[in-house]
């Protein structure tokens, strides 16, 4: 699995070497609430939008004056994975979440991974080649952190929001459910002791 890191997608350089670094305890999923773009022919010109989209969450969030994208990771609807917060996928293979801005909660954004699926999904289903990106990245950060695959919760849990729409609310168990059995496959291969 390929994770796209800040540097590469283009991301203003931001200094998070300050912000806490917490034991993870879980995932929240979120949307983008942007246009269900279709994708592009073209894989390198789709890889530069998914860069574009990342960009311009960066800027919105910190007009907001945060130090940077609130979450720590983008799915773009072509499945490709970005890092959103310098320092999340560092932290997240030691199991732990980089303090963030996506939940609304204290703990949620010091102690939940936050995942942005790009798209809007209130009545559109979610494009395949993101939901696969979308459970290999959950099973991968249930990996690192340890953490049961239950604990992965759609937004609104959190706060009173739409988000990550009514689709992917719906899916939320299926989402679990691939991700406990995906988890189980990377501890094999890993030759983990699950614990």
């Amino acid at each position: 699995m390929e994770i796209i890191r800040c540097s590469e997608w283009g991301a203003v350089p931001v200094d998070t070497s300050k912000l806490a670094r917490t034991k993870a305890l879980g995932i929240v999923i979120h949307h983008t609430a942007s246009a269900n773009l279709a994708l592009l022919d073209d894989p390198d010109q789709e890889r530069e939008r998914v860069f574009r989209l990342a960009r311009s969450i960066q800027q919105a969030h910190q007009k907001r004056r945060w130090i940077d994208s609130g979450q720590h990771f983008t799915i773009g609807r072509s499945g490709i994975i970005l890092e959103g917060r310098h320092g999340s996928l560092a932290a997240a293979k030691a199991g732990k979440v980089i303090r963030a801005a996506h939940a609304g909660e204290e703990h949620a954004n010091a102690e939940l991974y936050g995942i942005e699926c790009e798209g809007l999904y209130q009545t559109e289903p979610v494009p395949e080649a993101l939901w696969k990106s979308l459970v290999e990245l959950c099973s991968w950060l249930s990996f690192w952190g340890r953490f049961q695959s239950q604990k992965i919760h759609p937004h609104r849990r959190f706060r009173a929001t739409i988000c990550p729409g009514d689709v992917l609310v719906g899916r939320i168990e299926e989402l679990r459910s691939r991700v406990h059995d995906r988890k189980f496959w990377i501890i094999k291969a890993a030759q983990v002791d699950p614990g």
